[in-house]
Order: structure tokens, then C-alpha cells, then sequence
């Protein structure tokens, strides 16, 4: 990187705008969008008609042409020159080379003759559409336009020359505008519209597409900044280290970030800007402490609310950072004690949501939830998760997340169901007219209705179902399920199981096969705890639910549904549990203490009743 062409360059910001004396006036025989537009000296603003003449760029000592308007065929990169009388064009292999001849022409004064010029074209072929990406040119074009205009400082002292740039489209308006907009936005500091209104007093017609105009609205938004490949990230990194930290470039940038849909090439790249940056381990972490803030703050502001797609910005960058600086994912894991896994910064953001949920609406909530989890495998995690501290240790086959999600989710599975269902209900029970016999039925039928809804992810899916009716799981792991590969994860098996059956013997020791490693098996024990926990909490929250609508006509003693799974049983599969490690491992597993940190914000805030499987993690 310290031989890149763009090395050299340095931004600094605050130079006073004045047009240049060049601008040629509209008339009746000429139309505005013919007329040359010097919008700052050396900076020459215009149609293609114009500038295609390349003698007659040379006479106007135009050294630099960008060309916004090209066709997909045209080279990008070419120079051309008048060789012995003759006209000849040169095709440059690459923008390295390209920047390299550019920046040693424009280094020394302009020549005198036509026969010494020389014009170096980059040819872009960009549509004047709204939805065109524009904004993924600025920063290469502005640093070639930055390097021009560098070497033309350094020669205004003297009485050489000065050599010139040319930007056009077709007509000048839109394409070309908006990429001498963004060069000044950035040269100078100030917003688009101050910006657009002084490149009007030269060039009257400029008038950047809708979508254009957005693209430069978010490029002030990102301190003219854009990611959009590893060289334009490199050129990130280089810039902001001399300029300023890149912990407080990231804390500005990650707003942005996470909720612009224009910005899906920024977040692919945001890793290889930490990793360009050469980070100190301190660094690393405060770069991941301002992730987790910003995210954490996001999700109990409800900005997942506003903005459909927030979890999958933050797999995106999450992502990224694994793919280009995979260094910084030691630092996402929650406990210390525990393996590095490259999903780990999830377990966090699942906690925040199941410690938030209770001050919000159930079913956003619910949809948060579902979202994320399904971000998680679309955007990052497509398979299994990997240690990143032991690669080479192989991951149990029955794991698709490495923590625990099913016991923060239980709790609001009153969000799964559907209001109209739920409605249904509360018209057969109606408030005042309930027996006891009345209490047994609506039991049951809200046990199933709760059972049969819980993780359904899928309009239509669930099938309209009589009371009594046995609870499968079809529906829950239907195909067009968005959680469908969560289906074989040790939790989803394991709550399956005692959803169908709480009597019947599980088989929890076959999750074990083949591990040796402890830190291994205590992730397993953790994963199979939850599913039973899992299934208790959405008993629980069954019960109280009824409770609640019903609160002056029935007891929980009237109810039993959370006893479908008695306390003594989930004690039991916790004790086996913990014996088969201790007797493996010569240690704990620490199930207790796990589940007590894991729900207790839930049983602080009124999530999880404190009469319930709570009492087994209290102490």
C-alpha cells in the first residue's frame, strides 16, 4: 500500500471557491449545454462534443479528460498525443499505470507545442438513470482529479503553464456534474446544495438526476467518503490516519451504515478499511466496543423498527470484519472462558432483544427476533459457525448457532401467534362466563395454539387445526420457512422433542459423540438445557398470558399448563447433565450459573415469572 498511486495525495479541506474566467457565454448560437463551464480555475465543465476533440483539448491544454459517458467497448484508461503530426491513442492497462504517466505529465509545466501535450482519457460508462451507482466512481475520479490539481498548486508560483481538467457526459448536466460536485464537496468541506449552487453560477443547465442527488446526499453523509473495493477502502484507511483516528471515523460512519440500503458495497468493504489501518490491539477493541454500542443502542431505540433490514446491515459488516480482518473477531466473544466463534457478536445482540423486548410490542419483538436470525444465515453464517481461536477443531454437526436462543425467545411466543387466532379465542372463552371445566379447555387450546405457532415464519403456512389435535412440527419447518436452518440445531431438536412428548426418554448423550474438547461440550450442554428450558418458558408464558385476560376468574392451579413439564423434570435433565460432564471433563459445566445470567434481565423486567423454571437458576 505505500506504493499506491494515490499515496501522495493529501486532502485539505478549506479552500475558498471562485469561478475561473474561462466560461463561455450562452447565446443564440450556442446552446448552454455547448458552453465550456470553468467551475473553479483548471476545472472545465462540459459536453461530449467538446471534449471528443482531443486537438482540441491539447489546444486548451487539457491534460485530463474524464469521460462519463462511454461506451461499454471504449478502453478505460488511454492517452493520447500527436506523434510527428499524427494523431495517436495509447490504451492503458490499468489505473496504477494510468495515475503513474498522469501524475509525472501533470508534475512539470504544461508544454509549450501540441506535439509535447499529451491528454490522458478515463472513460466511464455510466447511465444517466437514477438507479445507477454513480457514487462507487467518486472516490477514484476525485483523487485523480485531486492529483491534477495538487501539481497545478505546486506550479502557480512559477510563469509555466498550468495544465487543465475536462469532465463532460453527453450534455454536461447530470453524470459529469455530479462528479465535479462530489470533488469539491470533498475539497472543500461544504454540503452538496452550497456546492450545486456555486457550480450553477458557471454552468446553469447542472442538474444531477433524482438518484444522483441522493448518492451525493449520502456522500456528505459519509464525510465524502464510499467503500466500495479494497482499493477505495485503502484509500480510506490512508487518508483518515493522517488525519484523524479510525476509531472516530468508524463511530461516524457506522450510523450511516447500518441504515442506508445504498450502502451494501460500503459494508462488504468496511472490514478491509479496519484492516488497511494497520490497528493496535487497542484499537481492534475500541473499533468493536463502538460496534457494540451502536448496535446495542439501536436495538432498544427499536431502530429495526425504521429500518426493515438493520440486522442484515450488521451481519453485512459483521461479515466483513470476519472476511477482511478475521484478527478482530477474538474480540466478540462473551465470555472469556469460552472458545472464539465467528457468530459470537449474535449471542450479544439476541440477549439485548430478549432483555429489551418486555418495553416493547410482543410481536415486534417476535419479528426482530426472526429477522435476525434469519440475517444471520443469509448474510453470514451460510453453513455452521467456526472457531476462530481453534480453526482446525471441527464443529459439532448438530450446532447451527453457538449460543443459545430459545429460552430469550420462549418468552414472547405470544408474538407468533396470530391476532385474529388469539381473538378467536377470547370469543368462545368470553371474560365472566368461565368454569372450571370451561379453564381445562381453554387450556388446551391455547397450549396448542401457542405450541403450534411458535418460530412459524411463514404466511399461510400454519393449517387451521381442530382443538386437541396432535402438535406437529411440519408447519414450523416447512419449506419456505425463513428459519428453516435452524431445523437440525441441538435447541430446535430438543424443544421438538418435548413438544411432542415430555414423558418420553431424551436422548441428549448422542449430541456428545466424538467430543473431547470441554469448552465444546459445555457449549453442547448449554444448547440442550435451552431447548428444554425453552419449552417450559413457552408453557409459562401460555399461563400467563390466560392469566392476564382472565385475571379475576381463574388460579394457575385451575390452569396446569406449565406443569405439562414439571420442574423436577427439567431439574433432572439438568442433573444427568452436569454429572455426565463432571465425570467426562473433571469439571462443571456451569449450567446454573449460565441460565442465571442468561434470565435474569428477563426475570427482573417481568419477562419470565419468578414462580417458574426461574427458580432453578435463582440461587
Amino acid at each position: 500500500m505505500e506504493n499506491s498511486w494515490y499515496e501522495h495525495i493529501r486532502w485539505e479541506r478549506g479552500d475558498l471557491l471562485f469561478p475561473g474566467d474561462k466560461t463561455t457565454a450562452a447565446s443564440d448560437q450556442l446552446l448552454p449545454w455547448k458552453c465550456i463551464s470553468e467551475i473553479v480555475p483548471g476545472l472545465l465543465l462540459t459536453c461530449e462534443e467538446l471534449l471528443s476533440d482531443r486537438e482540441n483539448c491539447i489546444k486548451r491544454g487539457i491534460s485530463l479528460v474524464v469521460n462519463l459517458c462511454g461506451a461499454d467497448y471504449v478502453a478505460p484508461f488511454k492517452m493520447h498525443q500527436i506523434v510527428d503530426g499524427v494523431s495517436k491513442t495509447r490504451r492503458i492497462e490499468s489505473v496504477e499505470v494510468f495515475a503513474a504517466e498522469l501524475n509525472a505529465y501533470t508534475s512539470k509545466p504544461l508544454p509549450p507545442t501540441a506535439n509535447e501535450r499529451k491528454v490522458f482519457i478515463r472513460t466511464i460508462p455510466a447511465l444517466d438513470v437514477p438507479s445507477y451507482d454513480i457514487g462507487v466512481h467518486f472516490p477514484e475520479l476525485c483523487s485523480l482529479l485531486e492529483m491534477v490539481f495538487q501539481n497545478r498548486e505546486i506550479l502557480e508560483g512559477s510563469e509555466a503553464d498550468l495544465h487543465n481538467v475536462g469532465v463532460h457526459c453527453m450534455v454536461g448536466v447530470s453524470r459529469s456534474a455530479s462528479a465535479v460536485i462530489a470533488y469539491l464537496m470533498k475539497k472543500t468541506g461544504l454540503p452538496r446544495d452550497d456546492i450545486l449552487s456555486f457550480v450553477r453560477t458557471s454552468r446553469p443547465v447542472v442538474g444531477p438526476n433524482p438518484g444522483f442527488m441522493a448518492q451525493l446526499a449520502l456522500w456528505e453523509l459519509l464525510d465524502c467518503y464510499r467503500i466500495v473495493d479494497e482499493t477505495s477502502a485503502e484509500m480510506v484507511s490512508t487518508e483518515v490516519k493522517r488525519k484523524r483516528n479510525i476509531v472516530e471515523f468508524v463511530s461516524n460512519i457506522l450510523p450511516v451504515l447500518l441504515r442506508n440500503n445504498k450502502c451494501a458495497l460500503d459494508r462488504e468493504f468496511f472490514g478491509y478499511v479496519v484492516h488497511a489501518g494497520q490497528m493496535s490491539e487497542n484499537d481492534l477493541i475500541e473499533v468493536f466496543r463502538e460496534l457494540r454500542s451502536f448496535v446495542t443502542a439501536a436495538i432498544d431505540s427499536e431502530i429495526y423498527a425504521d429500518v426493515p433490514n438493520f440486522f442484515g446491515y450488521v451481519c453485512e459488516l459483521v461479515s466483513s470484519l470476519e472476511r477482511h480482518c478475521g484478527e478482530m473477531m477474538r474480540h466478540m466473544r462473551v465470555n472469556e472462558t469460552d472458545h472464539t466463534t465467528n457468530d459470537a457478536f449474535y449471542d450479544r445482540m439476541i440477549r439485548v432483544l430478549g432483555r429489551s423486548g418486555f418495553e416493547k410490542d410482543t410481536y415486534d419483538t417476535v419479528r426482530a427476533f426472526c429477522s435476525l436470525l434469519e440475517m444471520i444465515h443469509v448474510k453470514h453464517i451460510r453453513e455452521q459457525p467456526a472457531f476462530c481461536d481453534e480453526p482446525t477443531l471441527p464443529f459439532p454437526p448438530h450446532i447451527a448457532l453457538s449460543f443459545p436462543f430459545l429460552c430469550l425467545m420462549a418468552p414472547y411466543a405470544e408474538g407468533f401467534v396470530e391476532f385474529r387466532q388469539l381473538q378467536a379465542v377470547r370469543e368462545a372463552y368470553p371474560a365472566g362466563l368461565l368454569t372450571a371445566a370451561a379453564a381445562l379447555d381453554l387450556s388446551e387450546q391455547m397450549t396448542h395454539l401457542f405450541s403450534s405457532s411458535f418460530l412459524m415464519t411463514t404466511t399461510g403456512a400454519l393449517q387451521e387445526e381442530s382443538v386437541g389435535a396432535p402438535v406437529t412440527t411440519a408447519g414450523r419447518w416447512n419449506d419456505k420457512s425463513r428459519l428453516m436452518h435452524l431445523k437440525k440445531d441441538v435447541e430446535a431438536e430438543v424443544f421438538d422433542h418435548m413438544e411432542r412428548d415430555v414423558t418420553a426418554p431424551l436422548d441428549w448423550a448422542r449430541y456428545y459423540e466424538g467430543v473431547t474438547d470441554p469448552l465444546v461440550a459445555r457449549l453442547i450442554a448449554r444448547k440442550v438445557v435451552s431447548g428444554v428450558v425453552a419449552y417450559r418458558l413457552l408453557l409459562e408464558a401460555v399461563e400467563t398470558f390466560v392469566l392476564q385476560v382472565y385475571k379475576d376468574q381463574v388460579k394457575p392451579s385451575d390452569l396446569s399448563i406449565a406443569s405439562r413439564l414439571p420442574l423436577n423434570v427439567v431439574q433432572g435433565t439438568i442433573n444427568a447433565i452436569e454429572t455426565h460432564f463432571e465425570e467426562a471433563f473433571h469439571t462443571t459445566a456451569g449450567v446454573r450459573a449460565y441460565f442465571h445470567e442468561e434470565l435474569e434481565p428477563l426475570q427482573q423486567n417481568g419477562v419470565v415469572t419468578s414462580s417458574g423454571v426461574w427458580l432453578l437458576f435463582s440461587e
